[in-house]
């Protein structure tokens, strides 16, 4: 729980920092797309945390590039 705790301290002084002040220069497009990937980033890093398994995204993306490409398995 210390890894949790030292990630949602970095977390918040990266928000405070860098993020507050992006917002009031009205970069509005960079803020919300920092915020999406911190938000994935941070649920993906708790759920690691609790040892909760993430299913791959490899084969769905394999079969995409499979399907599209016309490939044979």
């Amino acid at each position: 729980m210390i890894i949790l705790a030292l990630c949602s301290l970095t977390i918040f002084l990266f928000v405070l920092f860098d993020l507050i002040p992006l917002y009031r220069k009205k970069k509005r497009k960079a803020f919300w797309i920092y915020i999406i990937l911190i938000f994935f980033a941070y649920t993906s890093h708790v759920l690691y945390i609790l040892d909760i398994k993430i299913p791959s995204p490899a084969t769905p993306i394999k079969k995409l590039v499979i399907y599209i490409w016309g490939l044979q398995n």
